[in-house]
């Protein structure tokens, strides 16, 4: 890094000469790459996987994609009559940008708020807020969604699933720091808690 005074013009401060702009075209974008905790079937603990979303889910802004390191970028597009399934995001927080058509955000563990939106509107979700966006209008319902987080762990699910306390958890936070660290998914061992 250089630091930039008064006499050569710019603002007194520092500058990162091979900092770069770059642009990722839609025709480079790809179905959404996420990570996922799911309960074992055993309910002994948590099993972790990455899954790639359908083609109407188009990822533009990712770590592999541009070199994004906290921020992530994805235009969603759901069909007339389509609902998402309910889930949480483990460590980033969310915002859907509604581009056009008219969805209902359903939220709360037992999905009983409804939070009807349309072209123009914003939607806030926080870190373990569940919620479900669903298409109730009568053409594509389309948002472009940005997260802080670009290597954040979703998992699916209404209430967040009890088990007993001496069951393994999974540490999200931790997750999250190995996979940016290391730019891999991180093995189980790497993130269970006991």
């Amino acid at each position: 890094m250089d630091r930039v005074g008064p006499e050569e013009g710019g603002f007194t401060g520092i500058r990162k000469p091979d900092a770069r702009v770059e642009v990722v075209r839609s025709n480079e974008s790809r179905p959404e790459i996420y990570n996922v905790i799911l309960p074992r079937q055993d309910r002994t603990g948590w099993r972790m996987g990455r899954i790639e979303a359908a083609a109407a889910r188009r990822e533009l802004i990712a770590p592999d994609l541009c070199g994004a390191r906290s921020i992530h970028l994805s235009v969603v597009q759901m069909e007339v009559g389509l609902q998402d399934t309910p889930h949480f995001h483990v460590s980033g927080e969310k915002v859907m940008y509604i581009v056009r058509g008219h969805g209902r955000i359903l939220s709360g563990e037992d999905l009983d708020q409804t939070h009807d939106v349309g072209p123009g509107d914003a939607v806030y979700v926080p870190p373990f807020a569940v919620h479900a966006p669903a298409n109730i209008g009568d053409e594509v319902f389309e948002f472009v969604m940005a997260s802080n987080a670009p290597l954040d762990v979703t998992v699916p699910g209404g209430k967040i699933p009890a088990l007993p306390d001496d069951v393994n958890r999974v540490d999200g936070d931790k997750a999250m720091r190995l996979e940016n660290e290391k730019r891999k998914f991180p093995t189980r061992k790497d993130v269970w808690v006991g």
